[in-house]
C-alpha cells in the first residue's frame, strides 16, 4: 500500500502567505469607495448624502433604496447629470452588484465629485444605510 506524500511545511507557509495576500488585495480592491486625496470642498454640514441608483431605469422600476434617485451609469447622459449635482454635496452610489457603481464611482471622481462612495449591491446598500427598498425585500 502505498502512502501519500504530505507537502513539506514550507510549502504550507508558502500557500498561507499567497492566500493572505490574495485576501488582502480582494479586500482592497472590493472596496474602492474611499478616497485618500484631501477634499478641497468640504462636504456641506447638515446635508444627508445622496443616494444614487447607477442600474438601468427599468431595474430601477423594479425595485430600490427609498429616497435613492436613478441615474443610470450606462446611459448616453450620465456625464451630463452628474456635472449637474452640486460639488459639496456627499453621494453614496449602488447597483446590482457593486462593479457599476465602482465604475461610476471612479468616473464621477474624474468629473470633479469628492464625496462619493461606494455602497455596493443594493443589498449591501440597504444594509449599510440601515433602510428599506421599495418594493419588499432589498
Amino acid at each position: 500500500m502505498k502512502r501519500s506524500k504530505k507537502p513539506p511545511m514550507n510549502h504550507l507557509k508558502v500557500y498561507g502567505r499567497f492566500l493572505a495576500r490574495g485576501l488582502a488585495i480582494i479586500a482592497l480592491t472590493n472596496f474602492p469607495n474611499l478616497s485618500s486625496a484631501k477634499a478641497e470642498n468640504p462636504p456641506q454640514k447638515g446635508t444627508l448624502p445622496i443616494i444614487i441608483d447607477v442600474r438601468t431605469p427599468q431595474e430601477f422600476e423594479e425595485n430600490h433604496v427609498v429616497n435613492a434617485v436613478n441615474i443610470d451609469f450606462l446611459s448616453s447622459d450620465f456625464e451630463t447629470r452628474v456635472k449637474k449635482l452640486s460639488p459639496g454635496n456627499q453621494f453614496q452610489l449602488y447597483c446590482r452588484s457593486g462593479s457599476r457603481s465602482a465604475r461610476a464611482l471612479s468616473k464621477m471622481q474624474q468629473l470633479g465629485v469628492q464625496h462619493v462612495h461606494n455602497l455596493g449591491s443594493l443589498s449591501e446598500a440597504a444594509k449599510r444605510l440601515n433602510a428599506q427598498c421599495t418594493k419588499g425585500p432589498c
